[in-house]
C-alpha cells in the first residue's frame, strides 16, 4: 500500500471514531439551534471554505470572522459554537494529525503532507458537522439514544 493510501486509511479511521462522530454531532446540534433553516448559508460557507482552501488558517480565520460579526448569544456565539469549533480544530484535530503522522515514514507533522492531513481531518469533521446540522434543520429528530456509535463501530453478533 502506498503512502497516500495509508494516510487516507488513517484519516478514515479517525473520522469513524466514536468521539469524532460525537463531537461533530454535538456541534451540528448547536449549529441547528444557532442558525436554523433560514441561515443555512453559514454552514454552506464553512463547508466551502474547508473544501477549497489550501491553508488551515483560512478555516480558522473564517470562524473567527463570523464569530466577531455575530451579536451576543446569536449565530456563531450561540452556546459558544464558534469558540468550540475553533478549539476543536486547533486542539483535537491537530493532535489527531500528529497521531497519524508519527507512525508514517517520511511524514513530518509540520510538513506539507502533515498540513494536507490536517486539512483532510478538518474537511471530514466539517462534512459530518454539516450533515448533522442539515438533518436536524430538515425536520430530523435528535437521537438521544445515539452515543456516537456508527454502524462500522457496532459489535458483530
Amino acid at each position: 500500500m502506498n503512502q497516500r493510501m495509508k494516510i487516507l486509511k488513517r484519516i478514515a479511521e479517525e473520522a469513524d471514531s466514536r468521539d469524532f462522530y460525537a463531537k461533530a454531532k454535538e456541534l451540528g446540534e448547536i449549529a441547528s439551534r444557532a442558525f436554523g433553516e433560514r441561515h443555512r448559508s453559514q454552514m454552506t460557507s464553512l463547508e466551502n471554505i474547508a473544501n477549497s482552501t489550501l491553508k488551515v488558517t483560512d478555516v480558522l480565520d473564517f470562524i473567527k470572522k463570523q464569530f466577531a460579526k455575530s451579536k451576543p448569544n446569536e449565530s456563531w456565539r450561540t452556546e459558544d459554537f464558534g469558540i468550540e469549533l475553533k478549539k476543536y480544530i486547533e486542539q483535537s484535530l491537530r493532535f489527531r494529525r500528529r497521531e497519524i503522522c508519527i507512525p508514517l515514514e517520511n511524514v513530518e507533522v509540520e510538513s506539507i503532507e502533515g498540513q494536507r492531513i490536517y486539512l483532510d481531518l478538518i474537511r471530514e469533521f466539517v462534512r459530518q458537522l454539516v450533515i448533522h446540522y442539515e438533518y436536524l434543520t430538515s425536520g430530523g429528530e435528535p437521537d438521544d439514544n445515539d452515543n456516537g456509535t456508527t454502524p462500522e463501530n457496532l459489535p458483530t453478533q
